[in-house]
């Protein structure tokens, strides 16, 4: 009897939170959320073409909540970008909670292990809008290197990171396909589009993508770079990866453009935020 009641409890959880995610507020998360990935990359993006002056923050997503918050209102935006962040892992997991519509067995496992790591990443964003707040030092973050060093010291360690490292340069390969492809054409709500719309906006996909696959199959290279050598000095993040792009021959306009493309992910940010299909499930 008690087994029965339990199953009718996560039967009834389940059942509500189908409901949650067809509902007209997994919109508002979804929208909230893309709006506030948006502001992010915008702003990285113009911290990445100041990098080569070495005057900007770390062109990395903490480098952009920092400087975000050193602006007039900064605080402000911050709270509202910390709202952003929590809507948008909310609508990531609701979506890992119920699966997308077509999609079963291993593909739907997969999907739904890539939306509870896109929530994961926003909590952490989460977390570090709420440590800026708390105190905007920057200067205490622990940096890529020693987190590495650490990592590498442990037996295992050097394989580990070499999987890392492997597996962000995948997802890099993953994110330029699928910007290339435009495969986030299918998430779109292109009817709604006017007819010059549907032409550019998915161009500014497609050049946003490829860019973050760059930039993540860099920082990929980068770290399993340093557990081949034994030198975590070798590992870097976003901001590395993107002043050791400086330094190649051609390196500034290589910079200039990968700049481009994250200023472009952005604003095709704020298209989804928009336009996207939410209601996938529903």
């Amino acid at each position: 009897m008690g087994d029965n009641r339990g199953v009718h409890a996560l039967r009834r959880a389940f059942g509500a939170v189908e409901d949650a995610a067809g509902s007209p507020w997994a919109e508002r998360l979804a929208s909230a959320g893309l709006t506030a990935r948006g502001v992010v990359y915008c702003v990285a993006a113009i911290l990445a073409v100041q990098l080569p002056t070495g005057k900007a923050s770390p062109a990395n997503k903490d480098g952009a909540l920092v400087t975000v918050a050193h602006q007039p209102l900064g605080r402000i935006l911050l709270v509202v970008l910390a709202l952003g962040f929590a809507a948008y892992a909310a609508w990531r997991f609701l979506e890992a909670a119920v699966g997308r519509r077509g999609k079963d067995g291993v593909k739907s496992a997969a999907v739904r292990l890539a939306d509870v790591a896109r929530g994961a990443v926003y909590l952490v964003l989460l977390a570090s809008a709420v440590a800026v707040l708390v105190d905007d030092n920057d200067s205490a973050r622990e940096e890529e290197p020693e987190w590495t060093a650490r990592v590498l010291a442990h037996g295992g360690g050097r394989a580990l990171v070499i999987g890392i490292g492997l597996g962000l340069v995948g997802v890099g390969v993953y994110l330029a396909v699928r910007g290339a492809r435009q495969k986030f054409r299918k998430s779109l709500d292109t009817g709604s589009m006017s007819a010059r719309a549907r032409c550019w906006l998915p161009r500014l996909g497609t050049l946003g993508y490829v860019s973050r696959g760059v930039v993540a199959a860099l920082i990929g290279w980068f770290l399993a770079k340093a557990a081949l050598d034994f030198d975590p000095a070798e590992s870097v993040g976003v901001d590395g990866a993107l002043r050791r792009l400086a330094a190649q021959p051609y390196g500034p306009w290589l910079l200039a453009l990968v700049a481009a493309g994250l200023l472009a992910f952005g604003l095709f940010s704020f298209v989804e935020a928009r336009y996207r299909r939410v209601l996938e499930n529903a």
